[in-house]
């Protein structure tokens, strides 16, 4: 209580909550309600004390509700996910132990940083478009020699390249970031991307103009390794990487990696497209760069082709994926559900272009099991079924408990081949393993068997 009277009439604290309520855009008919609500939280007044008394605090963060009647301030901890989809308001110290002084003729040496979910991209724009004007400016550079101007533009230009990826990767994008705009702007197919010196024909100039070339012929070789490292990057992403670490995933990820892959994909072909980039590897092309060819555009065309064609085929098991999901299906209906499943994804073999080989099956597979398993474990643990099959008590009559009953019927449906669901997954194993299956397995089975020697 002593910490919120201090803090309280503290006039330091009353010129800061001032400066938040302007940035919550506060109307000023609720700043009192605004100011009362935010006294009224103990552990926001704790905060906002001690960073006004500890000068070793370097930053308070203040936080809008969700209500949008007051915020809550914290010092130490970082702001979550959830408190980033709202406004978040950060008041920074200008210099290490920096005093908030208040009395006229001195400035407060805070400074107020707002933050929001797209903060990346709000960093990106600003660097890109006001601080490299700035640095590139020759009024600003007064002083410099020519060798520190450039290595320390060519340094911005690299942190911007990496700050337009990583705003790219947070979005679930790859980017790529284009080369300084005079590389590109000068890059012209008709020029050969010599430029002219400024001190015009002379002894020298021809000696200026090709090293002024070849240092334009390192810039747009360095954005292409750049690019082929990304785009690498993004082709050797499998499926079977979401088994790591002992993961156990679920069908919803197998769909899911295949919308990523397909949007990454057609954003790195729309970005292939782009002028700048046609024009650098143009260049490139003309003056005979050995960076070109592991540039393979070719690659990137079949891997989307394959993606979006994947996406269209298993967009059709969503639906029965969501049921065999759901944590509300009746256990008994999922044998059911198991069978259609298994029909789709037949059909998804037999009619795609590219979802048709063991490798890709097979992961699904197995995270279709592994849904059966969450579902199973919903009702009954692992070890009691083990337990019961060793006991002899696999086969149950329909007594209660139900659900048990229910559990090992579905364990023991693969064996029994109650309703050809294990059949049906024998007979797509064993067909694109490219064995045959025989025919004593009963009538309803051999005409599965019929079928599918019939659609390979």
């Amino acid at each position: 209580m002593a910490d919120k009277k201090d803090v309280a009439s503290d006039p330091r604290a009353l010129w800061l909550l001032r400066r938040v309520c302007c940035v919550f855009a506060v109307r000023r008919d609720k700043i009192d309600k605004f100011l009362q609500q935010f006294w009224a939280d103990e552990q926001s007044c704790r905060a906002l004390n001690t960073f006004l008394q500890e000068v070793e605090v370097p930053v308070i963060f203040f936080h809008h509700t969700s209500s949008g009647e007051t915020c809550t301030a914290a010092v130490g901890d970082l702001p979550n996910l959830a408190q980033m989809k709202k406004k978040v308001l950060a008041c920074v110290r200008t210099l290490p132990e920096a005093e908030i002084e208040l009395e006229p003729g001195k400035r407060p040496r805070v400074v107020l940083v707002e933050f929001s979910k797209n903060m990346m991209d709000v960093i990106n724009s600003y660097c890109h478009s006001v601080y490299l004007s700035v640095l590139m400016n020759p009024a600003n550079q007064k002083g410099w020699s020519d060798l520190i101007s450039r290595d320390l533009i060519d340094k911005f230009h690299s942190y911007l390249a990496s700050l337009h990826v990583t705003a790219g990767l947070m979005r679930g994008q790859t980017l790529l970031p284009l080369p300084p705009r005079e590389a590109v702007l000068d890059s012209t197919p008709g020029g050969g991307g010599v430029v002219a010196s400024k001190q015009g024909p002379g002894p020298g100039s021809s000696a200026t103009a090709t090293s002024t070339s070849k240092d334009r012929v390192h810039v747009l070789e360095g954005a292409v390794v750049t690019w082929t490292k990304q785009v690498r990057y993004v082709l050797k992403q499998e499926p079977e990487h979401v088994f790591k670490d002992g993961k156990h995933p679920e069908p919803c990820a197998e769909l899911q990696f295949w919308r990523s892959r397909a949007s990454n994909l057609n954003s790195i072909h729309a970005q292939l497209q782009m002028e700048g980039v046609k024009r650098v590897l143009r260049f490139l092309e003309a003056n005979k760069s050995t960076y070109v060819a592991p540039f393979s555009r070719k690659e990137v065309e079949d891997a989307r082709e394959e993606a979006n064609d994947n996406v269209r085929f298993l967009k059709t098991l969503e639906g029965h994926i969501n049921t065999l999901l759901s944590e509300t299906a009746d256990f008994d209906e999922l044998d059911r559900i198991f069978d259609i499943v298994f029909h789709v994804l037949l059909l998804i073999w037999r009619y795609s272009k590219y979802y048709n080989t063991l490798s890709r099956i097979s992961v699904l597979i197995r995270q279709i099991c592994n849904s059966l398993i969450a579902q199973a474990t919903r009702f009954i643990s692992g070890s009691s079924v083990f337990e019961m099959i060793a006991a002899g008590e696999a086969r149950l009559p329909k007594t209660p408990p139900y659900n048990k009953q229910t559990t090992l019927q579905i364990t023991t449906n693969q064996k029994q081949n109650n309703h050809g669901t294990a059949m049906l997954f024998l007979v797509l194993l064993a067909t694109l393993r490219g064995l045959r299956v025989p025919r004593d397995a009963g009538e309803g089975q051999g005409v599965l068997v019929s079928q599918c020697e019939q659609h390979r």
